[in-house]
C-alpha cells in the first residue's frame, strides 16, 4: 500500500507544471487559489527573495480549460453572454473600489462585506482570469489553421493583425494623461496619482505609484517626445482597427469569423481584465490597513507590523473583521519569512 502511494505521489509531481513566478503574499496565493479553477489543483512554493513558485496539475488544468473553450466560446451565443458576464465583472469590480474606498470612516461590518466581495471576485470570474491561457492553448491553433485555408500565404499576417490590438487600454490612457501634462498643463501629478496610483498593485506589499512618480515622468520626456508618442498611440490603434475590419470582412467561415472575434478582443481584455482586478486590490489594501490600526489597539503585548496584514488568510481576516480573533502571531512571523506552502 505504501509503495502504491509513493507511485502515486511521483505521478503526481510529475504532471505539476509551473504557471508562473511571482512575488507573493499569502493573501495572493488565497486570491490565487480561490479562482475557479475548474477542478485543477494549485500548489505554491516559495523560491526565495519574496518570490514564489505557483503550479497546477497539467491534466486537471487542460481539461479546465477546454471547458472554459466549450462554455464561453463554443458558439456565438456563448461568447455574447461571455461579453455580458465580462461586464458584470467590471461592475463587480467598480463595487468593490467603492465599497473598499475610506475604509477608516466605515464599520467594520462594512469592511467585511468589501473583503467578501473581494474573495468572491476570484471564485465568480475565474473563467475570465483564464480565458486568455485557454484561447493560447486550444484556439489559437484552430485559428490558424482555419486561417491557411482561406488565406493561404497571407495567413500569417492575418493572425498577427488579429493579435494586434485596435482600443486604447488602461497603460497607454495613463501614457495620454502625462503626455496631457506636459503639453498642456493638465492633469497635474496629483491628479494623475489619484486616478492611476492602483498601476503598480501586484501583491498588495509593492509601493503604489506616487507624485514623485508622475513628476518625474513630466519632467523627463520633452515636449516633442510627448507629442510624438501621442501620435503614434492614436495612429497605431486607428491604423490596428482598420487592418482588422479589412481582414475580418474577408473571412467566409463562420467558425473562423468566431473564433477572430474572440481572439481580437481579448487582445484588449487580456489587460483590460487584470486592470479591473488591480483596481480592486488597491482599494483593498484600506482593509488590511483599518485591520492593523484595529489589531494594534486589541493585542498590545505583540509588535504588528502593517506588512503582516497581506499574510493573513481569508478566512482569519473574516475572523477579525466579523469577530475581533486575533490570528496566531507566530504562525503570521513564519508566513512573512515566506515558511509556507499553499
Amino acid at each position: 500500500m505504501e509503495e502504491a502511494i509513493k507511485k502515486s505521489e511521483l505521478a503526481f509531481i510529475k504532471d505539476l507544471t509551473r504557471f508562473a513566478t511571482r512575488p507573493m503574499t499569502a493573501q495572493r496565493d488565497e486570491m490565487a487559489r480561490g479562482i475557479w479553477w475548474y477542478g485543477t489543483k494549485y500548489i505554491s512554493i516559495p523560491l526565495g527573495g519574496g518570490n514564489r513558485a505557483c503550479y497546477v496539475y497539467r491534466p486537471d488544468y487542460e481539461n479546465g480549460l477546454k471547458k472554459v473553450v466549450n462554455d464561453e466560446f463554443g458558439d456565438r451565443d456563448k461568447w455574447n453572454q461571455h461579453l455580458k458576464d465580462y461586464k458584470a465583472f467590471t461592475r463587480e469590480g467598480s463595487e468593490i473600489v467603492k465599497t473598499a474606498m475610506n475604509c477608516e470612516q466605515k464599520t467594520l461590518e462594512e469592511c467585511l462585506v468589501a473583503y467578501k466581495k473581494w474573495v468572491s471576485l476570484a471564485r465568480d470570474f475565474g473563467k475570465i482570469i483564464l480565458a486568455p491561457f485557454a484561447l493560447e492553448l486550444y484556439l489559437d491553433p484552430e485559428c490558424r489553421e482555419l486561417l491557411n485555408k482561406e488565406f493561404g500565404d497571407e495567413a500569417d499576417n492575418a493572425f498577427n493583425i488579429i493579435c494586434t490590438p485596435g482600443k486604447i487600454n488602461e497603460f497607454q490612457q495613463m501614457r495620454l494623461d502625462i503626455i496631457a501634462s506636459i503639453t498642456n498643463g493638465q492633469p497635474t501629478a496629483k491628479e494623475l496619482t489619484n486616478k492611476y496610483f492602483w498601476y503598480s498593485e501586484y501583491s498588495f506589499i509593492e509601493p503604489l505609484l506616487d507624485e514623485k512618480h508622475f513628476d518625474k515622468e513630466i519632467k523627463t520626456i520633452s515636449v516633442e517626445e510627448a507629442k510624438q508618442e501621442q501620435d503614434k498611440i492614436f495612429h497605431d490603434t486607428e491604423k490596428n482597427k482598420t487592418e482588422f475590419q479589412s481582414i475580418r470582412l474577408k473571412i467566409k467561415n463562420e467558425r473562423l469569423l468566431l473564433l477572430v472575434d474572440v481572439i481580437h478582443e481579448y487582445v484588449f481584455l487580456r489587460t483590460d481584465r487584470i486592470d479591473v482586478w488591480k483596481k480592486a486590490q488597491a482599494q483593498i489594501r484600506n482593509v488590511f490597513l483599518r485591520i492593523y490600526r484595529e489589531i494594534i489597539k486589541k493585542d498590545t503585548s505583540r509588535v504588528w507590523r502593517p506588512e503582516m496584514i497581506p499574510y493573513f488568510l481569508n478566512y482569519e481576516i473574516m475572523d477579525f473583521l466579523a469577530d475581533g480573533i486575533v490570528p496566531d502571531f507566530k504562525d503570521l512571523t513564519e508566513r512573512l519569512k515566506q515558511n509556507y506552502i499553499c
